[in-house]
């Protein structure tokens, strides 16, 4: 969600971050969730915009995720109210201003390490847009034989 360097925000969901970056003694408003959950994987994913199709009857969601060891946060704007998600939101413990604040982590229930943006068993699953969708593997020992 980069602003600046030939980026301007375009869109709600971008305008509303930007406002943040821009003013982070402002007030994180109820259409913004942030979660986070614990992320033990060395794979790097960095997706600025996402649709995440959910479960039945609800509409997609829009997200913003970025997984790096040891956490993993998705930024969801206007998630619908009856899609529960299985991770804290951090927003729940913020209050306006760069305040450092304890986090709870749940250890038994990790995720996979492709979630959200592999569909799962059920559908469920992200749709990339654009071309600012990321993922970075570290990179295989080469052993040579002499």
């Amino acid at each position: 969600m980069a602003l600046g360097v030939l980026r301007e925000p375009n869109g709600e969901f971008y305008e509303l971050a930007a406002e943040l970056v821009l003013n982070p003694d402002k007030l994180i408003p109820n259409d913004l969730k942030v979660y986070y959950w614990l992320y033990p994987y060395r794979y790097q994913v960095s997706i600025r915009g996402c649709g995440i199709t959910t479960q039945m009857g609800t509409p997609p969601l829009f997200a913003a995720v970025l997984k790096f060891v040891p956490l993993a946060f998705m930024v969801v704007f206007k998630p619908d109210p009856g899609y529960q998600f299985p991770h804290l939101n951090m927003v729940d413990s913020l209050a306006a201003g760069n305040n450092l604040i304890p986090l709870d982590f749940n250890k038994n229930n990790l995720p996979p390490r492709d979630y959200p943006e592999l569909p799962d068993e059920a559908g469920a699953g992200a749709v990339l847009h654009g071309e600012d969708s990321y993922v970075a593997v570290l990179k295989p020992k080469v052993i040579k034989i002499r």
